[in-house]
């Protein structure tokens, strides 16, 4: 199903280029910001990760037309993490926070509104998601691992194609005819899995404080919540017909 939903979106944006390199003007750009990141993994709540994301845009445009379509191409950092404190007896309480990072190239199409037109055009927009998972940094908990059992995600369940929804506000400024810029808030909620770890049975569990060496683990499954906040710059490319 992942690789239908990112098979529809190359399709649509292949399209969109198509229409806008043949047929109109079109406005490019190149935007980004900070990167409010949450997820839920199987009813344990983990706190925010903060990072970043960057997003090549391509959309239609229209002198007089306030409805728009569009594509973009971003690198976004998806996750969570963990903030535990530790009492040491030499220090005292020792805060720690563990970040669990997941890399992923991902692919908008969508439809944007403009709620007015002029040199401040407030708008709202929806689009559909596909990602690719480019890397993780899980490995570095690979060790904490092999002394608990499965305490943080394993690389080898990371699914490597997620999928989710786009949903955004913002406006746009005209600074001149053909350059202007734009400030958005979004919310990119996921519909597949980021991670997917099934139903173990037979795990050894490498510090049997209990008595039981022998241990079956619950699945797990990792979906991301994510609020981007975007600010970046719009160029237009305006073709004009001549009688």
């Amino acid at each position: 199903m992942v690789t239908k939903i990112n098979k529809l979106i190359l399709l649509s944006i292949f399209s969109l280029l198509a229409l806008n390199g043949y047929c109109q003007s079109y406005v490019f750009g190149i935007k980004g910001g900070p990167v409010i990141a949450t997820q839920n993994w199987s009813g344990f709540q983990t706190n925010p990760l903060i990072n970043f994301h960057a997003i090549a845009s391509i959309e239609t445009w229209g002198e007089d037309d306030p409805n728009v379509l569009f594509a973009q191409l971003g690198y976004h950092t998806r996750g969570s993490s963990l903030r535990q404190v530790f009492v040491n007896p030499t220090i005292g309480f020792n805060p720690q926070t563990r970040a669990f990072k997941f890399n992923n190239l991902a692919l908008t199409v969508g439809a944007k509104k403009r709620l007015s037109m002029g040199e401040i055009s407030p708008f709202y927009s929806v689009g559909i998601r596909g990602e690719y998972n480019l890397s993780t940094n899980l490995e570095e908990y690979r060790l904490q691992n092999q002394t608990a059992i499965s305490t943080y995600p394993l690389n080898e369940f990371v699914n490597k194609f997620t999928y989710g929804l786009y949903l955004g506000g913002g406006a746009e400024f005209a600074f001149m005819d053909l350059i202007g810029a734009v400030a958005e808030i979004s919310v990119n909620p996921d519909l597949g899995r980021q991670y997917f770890q099934p139903p173990l049975t037979g795990v050894i569990n490498p510090n049997p404080g209990n008595g039981q060496p022998i241990v079956n683990l619950s699945e797990r499954e990792i979906r991301n919540i994510t609020i981007e906040i975007t600010v970046g710059l719009r160029f237009l490319r305006k073709v004009v017909y001549y009688d």
